[in-house]
């Protein structure tokens, strides 16, 4: 054991870890920061090995690979903050169109571009925007008439959603999922809900928490119109953010450690930790910092003898699989295309991506030679326990069907599982899920599963949290804390419907 404790141990170095470590680092505060993955810092915004294809005239290409997350949206304000004040991320791809794909068992194909249809509603203030698309006729084309007839019943679902806030209320609406919330639902507008609910949350219907979904809803669209707008990094996470914030960390004097999995924590004193590696090496840390995915947050908790008394009744949410296809072709899909969209029916595929619509390497490589690429997610976990081979060759099978102008034009499919660690995210009261601040002093939690009232979710919940966990360390110094950016308001009707609604629910 070294013979000064450390101002501050961070254990996990994703975008929770590197952002408290960034945080405190700007206070001269100067952490330690352990990563278990032994090749990579990021998290889920990691990069994998490249994968190397060579074209018809003989050029090599690499492309970086990732866990296929892209999307950065409007109200992710912390993250875009404190990628301005670093000068990190200074391009970013808007997303314009997003399409809805259903797939039907009789062969039968349906397609809708919803992106601008919601996203674009002059007429429909939130949180009625949805129904503006019963008079988009592209929309009402995807419905059977139990469909149309039903879209109240519909509508009258997210209305309730509204007036209910499970973050800041702390309610579970403990054994509901969201196949209660859609009970009565017609057939295809279940089907839209159940591919948002697996792209979302990466679970069937009847796995998510439906205060969950509701947090889900509430964040990247219901209360907000311009909620749903979203940009793209034009290249890998690694190079837009990951590696830029490890090097300014690192430049500032803290220190990162690969290949260091923490095993336990052990309490000395009043308020100091000893932290164990699994390769034996002990660290004493005055703040210690737990920045990992909730399954292995759980497992150094319940593995503590100081914490586990308390925290083996505690709910963590559960980690998902996930698995990333990606397809070269030999030629383009018509350019009216939508660049991303979601697919529900009977296909296996849960969304996907035109990567050379929005990364700068795949852009480079269809200039060059007039091919595309397709970025597909796998979210259902029953189709995950099937083995690679199976799963190439039914992905291959949708798009082909999904997209015909390219059947046989394939060059190359790549297939990548990555660990479980997707948030299956659940919300409940502060006496059974982790917060930031914990029941143990010196010691905080940050990332996407941590409860707290913020309405964010995702890569903005974990930097929110993050900024938090790294001000409670910053106050047991007497430093100055962080002052978090200030989320949209919901629009005025939205508001004025919640209130309603609530006051009826007491």
């Amino acid at each position: 054991m070294q013979s000064e404790p450390r101002a501050c141990v961070i254990i996990g170095g994703g975008v929770a870890g590197l952002t408290a470590a960034l945080h405190l680092t700007e206070r001269g505060l100067l952490p330690l920061v352990l990563e278990a993955e032994p090749a990579f810092l990021g998290g889920r915004w990691s990069t994998k090995p490249a994968v190397e294809l060579t074209s018809a005239d003989g050029r090599r290409w690499s492309f970086p690979a990732e866990h296929g997350i892209h999307g950065l949206w409007w109200q992710y304000k912390n993250l875009k903050a404190m990628a301005a004040r670093h000068g990190f991320m200074p391009e970013l791809v808007f997303a314009d169109r997003q399409q809805w794909v259903h797939g039907e068992s009789n062969g039968k194909i349906l397609r809708c571009e919803m992106g601008r249809g919601v996203r674009r509603t002059i007429l429909w203030p939130a949180p009625f925007h949805y129904g503006a698309l019963s008079f988009y006729p592209p929309f009402v084309r995807m419905l059977t008439f139990s469909d149309i007839f039903k879209i109240p019943v519909v509508l009258g679902t997210l209305l309730t959603a509204t007036a209910i806030d499970p973050l800041v209320e702390g309610v579970s609406l403990e054994g509901k999922t969201v196949a209660d919330l859609c009970k009565g639902w017609p057939p295809r507008m279940t089907a839209f809900l159940a591919t948002l609910a697996r792209s979302g949350l990466s679970a069937h219907l009847d796995q998510v928490p439906a205060a969950g979904f509701i947090a889900f809803l509430r964040f990247y669209s219901l209360l907000r119109r311009d909620s749903q707008r979203f940009h793209y990094l034009p290249t890998d996470p690694e190079t837009a953010l990951i590696a830029p914030m490890a090097e300014k960390i690192v430049r500032a004097g803290a220190e990162i450690r690969k290949d260091a999995r923490v095993e336990r924590l052990e309490r000395v004193g009043e308020t100091g930790w000893v932290v164990f590696l699994e390769n034996g090496e002990k660290i004493e840390a005055l703040h210690v910092i737990v920045a990992t995915d909730a399954p292995a947050a759980s497992r150094i908790f319940n593995n503590s003898p100081t914490t586990a008394a308390i925290t083996a009744d505690m709910k963590w949410p559960e980690g998902r699989h996930t698995g990333v296809l990606r397809f070269w072709f030999s030629e383009s899909p018509r350019k009216r295309t939508a660049e991303a969209g979601i697919i529900s029916g009977d296909f296996i595929l849960d969304n996907f991506f035109w990567l050379h619509r929005i990364l700068n390497s795949f852009k480079e490589w269809h200039t060059a030679t007039g091919g595309s690429a397709l970025e597909t997610h796998i979210y259902s976990q029953e189709t995950l326990d099937l083995d690679d081979a199976t799963i190439i060759a039914q992905a291959r099978e949708a798009v082909e069907r999904i997209f015909p102008k390219l059947k046989g034009k394939i060059l190359h499919v790549t297939f990548q599982r990555n660990p479980p660690s997707h948030t299956l995210f659940g919300i409940g009261s502060l006496a059974h899920h982790m917060g930031v601040r914990t029941p143990f002093p010196g010691l905080s939690c940050c990332g996407d599963w941590v409860r707290n009232p913020l309405p964010a979710l995702f890569l903005e919940r974990a930097v929110a949290t993050a900024i938090l966990a790294a001000n409670a360390a910053l106050e047991e110094k007497g430093l100055p804390v962080f002052e978090l950016e200030k989320y949209d308001k919901p629009e005025f009707f939205a508001r004025l419907i919640s209130g309603w609604i609530s006051s009826a629910r007491v």
